[in-house]
């Protein structure tokens, strides 16, 4: 796993989230958060959540400190900062807050309502010291809460505040005291022997009142840190490490694997595989009615387009999820064979027929794994899919061209033929519109239908993929134009193309 030292200028935001390889993640109450180095108020590495827009921050970071010297401002730190391991749910970073002081510092969002960090301090000198270490808490709270406070609760101090039906709690594992410094704090003092190092944990929960969380927060911290984390090292062991030479590159080549496996969430009653949201922030994540059926376009379902682009970055580290993106969909097929665009965890559909990729979709997952099993699966699926988009409810005029429905289907949204928002664009009903582009979406599936049925034997359904394919083809070369090198769409019913 590469390593990176954070520079003046360098982007000091890692997102942090429960891992669906780990445990499930609630759809409706999935508490995001935001580890931010330095460009915070104050100064901190601050591990940051707005709970889905239910605070307005909610912010935990570390103060160092040694006889009359505090530090939090990572610009004062001895050493930069490196990051040493980031996973979509779990950090680490090294530095040395003052000197001869060494501290790892780990964070890790075990589930959807808790969180854990762990500093490791090192005496890097030859004399016994005493270090005082801080957790600080800050919450910005709704319209309905009360900021932090400490408050002693079961035998224990715990940093303790409410907003907005969520009473989050920070608990220091070991036991704590209230701090003398001028933030809401736990704090700790702890004893180095000449070259000796020592362990401080502390948990959060944010559940609905003070006991809840105060028990979510201690089950977070029962868990075992060494054993976790060795799972998280074998399941991200199978990411595609890059290089470049250039170490810009490889950073941005393997966060883009770690921030699409942090895409995934659910599985809920409605799909029973893992799905995906195109965003995955603090102010994301909980939905006011509890069923995600208020969730905006970024969190109310997976695209056939959406999941091709994902499943590139998903594999072949991880086969499984990338399968359960396929079966999502095929779970909801429609017995005419339809297939719905953007099936979503809550129960939500689009009541479109899904982009032509699904097949791509297979023979691609399949590339990488070799797994005949899953073709066997989806294969007849796959075909009911395809032979449905040349029903009358999508081939219009019945001549074996179907035509799109609505623009979203194609993947551009500001489609200059048939998109309504611009004044550039032509607002056409895609309904009376043959598309190249279409044609050649079902061509491809045809192809990699036939491929599929000649390894699976099924032999009385060549001749109708191999005489699909050359249609579609042929449908396809009949629009292109000599004159501007281009494919041109045509209309429906009189097969000619109009001057723009």
């Amino acid at each position: 796993m590469l390593e990176w030292t954070l520079k003046s200028g360098d982007p000091a935001f890692l997102t942090l989230g429960a891992d669906i390889r780990v445990s499930p993640v609630s759809y409706t109450n999935d508490q995001i958060w935001e580890l931010v180095i330095g460009r915070s108020e104050p100064p901190a590495i601050a591990l940051q959540t707005t709970f889905g827009m239910r605070a307005r921050s909610f912010r935990i970071f570390p103060r160092f400190g040694e006889g009359e010297t505090f530090v939090n401002d990572p610009a004062l730190f001895q050493t930069p900062i490196t990051v040493q391991r980031y996973f979509p749910n779990y950090a680490r970073l090294s530095f040395s807050p003052l000197p001869g002081l060494s501290v790892l510092a780990e964070f890790w969002i075990p589930t959807s309502q808790s969180a854990l960090g762990r500093f490791t301090l090192t005496n890097l000198t030859s004399n016994p010291r005493k270090i005082d270490l801080e957790v600080v808490g800050i919450l910005s709270p709704g319209p309905l809460g009360t900021r932090i406070r400490l408050e002693e609760f079961e035998a224990a101090m715990l940093l303790t505040g409410q907003t907005d039906g969520l009473a989050p709690v920070i608990y220091l594992v070991g036991g704590a005291g209230p701090s003398s410094g001028p933030l809401p704090s736990l704090a700790a003092r702890v004893e180095l022997p000449s070259r000796g190092s020592k362990k401080i944990t502390w948990a959060e929960a944010a559940l609905g009142d003070l006991a809840a969380s105060f028990k979510g927060a201690r089950q977070a911290a029962s868990r075992s840190w060494e054993a976790s984390l060795a799972r998280l090292e074998q399941l991200n062991a199978g990411l595609v490490e890059i290089r470049t030479g250039d170490p810009a590159w490889d950073h941005v080549f393997t966060r883009s694997q770690i921030l699409a496996h942090g895409l995934l969430v659910g599985p809920t009653q409605h799909l029973t595989h893992p799905s995906f949201t195109l965003t995955r922030q603090p102010d994301q994540g909980y939905s006011l009615r509890g069923d995600g059926q208020d969730y905006p376009h970024l969190w109310n379902g997976q695209t056939p387009l959406d999941a091709y682009y994902l499943c590139g970055l998903l594999l072949p580290a991880a086969p499984d999820l990338a399968r359960g993106l396929l079966l999502n969909f095929l779970s909801a097929q429609a017995e005419n064979g339809e297939i719905d665009l953007k099936p979503g965890l809550g129960g939500q559909r689009s009541q479109l027929m899904a982009t032509p990729l699904l097949a791509s979709l297979a023979w691609r997952i399949y590339e990488a794994t070799e797994d005949r099993g899953l073709l066997e699966e989806c294969y007849p699926k796959l075909l009911s899919f395809l032979k449905s988009w040349f029903q009358s409810t999508n081939d219009r005029d019945r001549d074996g061209i179907p035509e799109w429905e609505q623009v979203f289907q194609t993947g551009l949204d500001d489609h200059p033929l048939f998109a309504h928002f611009h004044a550039w664009s032509q607002g056409i009903d895609p309904t009376m519109v043959e598309s190249p582009d279409l044609c050649a979406w079902l061509y491809r599936e045809s192809c990699l239908l036939l491929e599929m049925a000649k390894m699976l034997n099924n032999k009385e359904d060549l001749d109708y993929l191999q005489a699909t394919a050359l249609r579609l083809k042929a449908a396809v070369e009949s629009t292109w134009q000599e004159s501007d090198a281009c494919y041109h769409y045509r209309d429906r019913d009189t097969h000619e193309t109009t001057a723009y």
